[in-house]
């Protein structure tokens, strides 16, 4: 892949590239800014590599898995020898979509409510449960991506949503 193919490759998906690193950070914006910077960064210096007919966001995606896994590795190392604490920030955008305020309202707190139970779960739950129901990546894609096999795939999702859920409860969330 050429320097112009790239460019409008990663303008084109940009958006979806930067929601996916946001949901990876956890909704705090500054470690996802780092992320999206570092994952567009990374696929650059080996856009060789990307095949523009083998879904190039999928490739994208899996490299901002990998760094993602490879700092959260680094951030348990440093917390190990001198702990950090860092401020979270909820701040979540939920699109308006002409409601009510009433409703508007609702909905951006039922979203704060699920993305924060969403922060909260393991990485092996919550990625493949943000990549299929944020990103609509059918299983095997979520498979390349993750580099797992379908099967296990299913069972993360399954265990993941039934531990969303769980938490859900937990927190008050009613379910209706």
């Amino acid at each position: 892949m050429d320097r112009n193919a790239f460019e409008k490759m990663t303008e084109h998906y940009s958006k979806d590239i930067y929601g996916f690193c946001l949901h990876l950070a956890a909704g705090r914006r500054d470690h996802a800014d780092d992320l999206y910077q570092d994952t567009i960064v990374k696929a650059y210096q080996i856009k060789e590599r990307i095949a523009e007919n083998q879904n190039p966001k999928a490739f994208i995606l899996a490299i901002a898995i990998s760094l993602w896994k490879s700092h959260i590795r680094k951030e348990h190392r440093r917390n190990r020898i001198a702990p950090q604490f860092a401020l979270e920030e909820e701040n979540w955008d939920i699109e308006d979509r002409g409601n009510h305020p009433e409703d508007m309202m609702l909905k951006k707190e039922e979203g704060t409510f699920l993305h924060n139970a969403l922060a909260r779960l393991e990485d092996k739950y919550r990625i493949p449960l943000v990549l299929y129901y944020f990103n609509q990546f059918d299983l095997e894609e979520i498979s390349n991506i993750c580099n797992m096999p379908i099967g296990t795939v299913k069972s993360r999702l399954f265990r993941g949503r039934e531990r969303l859920k769980k938490q859900l409860q937990k927190e008050g969330y009613q379910y209706e």
